[in-house]
This record gives structure tokens, C-alpha cells and sequence, in this order.
């Protein structure tokens, strides 16, 4: 009888090639935006043909879904969470949410800009409109989490919950807007440690 030989799965050049084209299409999507990123703008920058990106995608909507989940899981589960699971105080929590940000964009600087181009595409096209509420729902969990931490730490006044959690939410989202000018963020980053550090210790 004979063995079956050892190597690559069979799906594994399919595979590369789905991450090809998701590299290409976050540049664009980030730098075009979503309405002016074709499939044949795509088909040059991947060298594939443009019918062939409809066997891994069939429409630029799910593409951009696609793109958007990846986008999402590296910054939260592979920078976000990571950088803050270890912190046991609001002040900590805060301040690794934020070196993530700065370090996110220092490396991987083609996801902030798709990020940023995001909060106006999934506004702007109905059938994207699905994704723009699924990353305020994860942030503002998140966000829950960390002032409930510093309630329990005493950092932060139960009575101020709701005003912390929108400032929060807030600079965030500014945060967001300038991601893709990185000296912009560099300050306002750190114009939001300030005013953090104002929040534990008014005085």
C-alpha cells in the first residue's frame, strides 16, 4: 500500500493567495477609500485576473467584510488585548491601550488608515453599514471593563461611570480619525494621558 506523501495541505496556494489579495485590498480600501477600489485595480496589484478574485470573494462588499475581521483581529487580538491583559489598575490599563495604538500604527500603518477610511465607508455605503457597529460594540465592552476596573480600584468615582466611559469612547474615536497621521496621533496620544491622569488625580 502506499503512503500518502507529506507536504503542503492541498489548499495551502490558495490560502497565500486570499492573504495576497487581502494585503492589497486594505492598502486600497485605506488609500482609495471603498468606492474607488476595483476588482481590477486589485487584479493588477495581486497579478491575478480579475475573475479570479471572484473565487475567493464574490463581491467587493464581502471583501471589505473580509478585510475588515482581519484588520479587527490583529489590532485587538494581536496588539490590544495582549498589551493590557496583564494590568491590574484603570491608570495601567489605559496607558498600554494607548502604547498599543502608537505601536500598531508604527508597524502595521496600511491597517490605521483603513480604519480611519472605515468610519466614513461604512457610513457612506449601505451594504457596509452591518460593520460600522460591530467595533464600537467590541470597544465599548472593553471600555466597560476598564472603568469598572477603576471603580473597583477606587481610581474612579462609581458616580462618574457613564461621563468616563463616553470620554472614553470620545478620544477613541478621535484617535481613530488621526491614525493615519502619525505625528497628530503621537500628541493627541499623549494629550489623552494627560487628561486620564487628570481624571484619577484632579488635583
Amino acid at each position: 500500500m502506499t503512503k500518502p506523501k507529506l507536504g503542503r495541505p492541498i489548499d495551502a496556494e490558495g490560502d497565500v493567495t486570499r492573504a495576497r489579495i487581502l494585503r492589497a485590498a486594505r492598502t486600497a480600501f485605506g488609500e482609495l477609500g471603498y468606492a474607488a477600489t476595483t476588482y481590477r485595480l486589485l487584479a493588477g496589484q495581486t497579478g491575478l485576473a480579475p475573475s479570479a478574485l471572484y473565487n475567493y470573494f464574490s463581491s467587493k462588499a464581502e471583501l471589505y467584510a473580509a478585510v475588515h475581521a482581519d484588520v479587527q483581529l490583529e489590532n485587538y487580538a494581536g496588539s490590544v488585548l495582549p498589551a493590557i491583559s496583564d494590568t491590574e489598575t484603570f491608570v495601567e490599563r489605559v496607558d498600554q491601550l494607548l502604547g498599543s495604538f502608537v505601536a500598531m500604527n508604527d508597524e502595521v500603518p496600511e491597517a490605521a488608515r483603513f480604519q480611519a477610511a472605515a468610519r466614513t465607508d461604512t457610513s457612506r455605503h449601505e451594504e457596509l453599514a452591518s460593520l460600522g457597529k460591530t467595533l464600537p460594540t467590541q470597544r465599548r465592552q472593553m471600555f466597560a471593563e476598564m472603568v469598572d476596573l477603576g471603580i473597583s480600584t477606587g481610581e474612579l468615582a462609581a458616580d462618574r461611570r457613564a461621563e468616563v466611559l463616553a470620554m472614553l469612547e470620545t478620544l477613541t474615536v478621535g484617535l481613530i480619525e488621526v491614525s493615519s497621521e502619525p505625528e497628530l496621533h503621537r500628541a493627541a496620544v499623549s494629550g489623552f494621558r494627560r487628561a486620564v491622569a487628570t481624571l484619577v488625580d484632579p488635583d
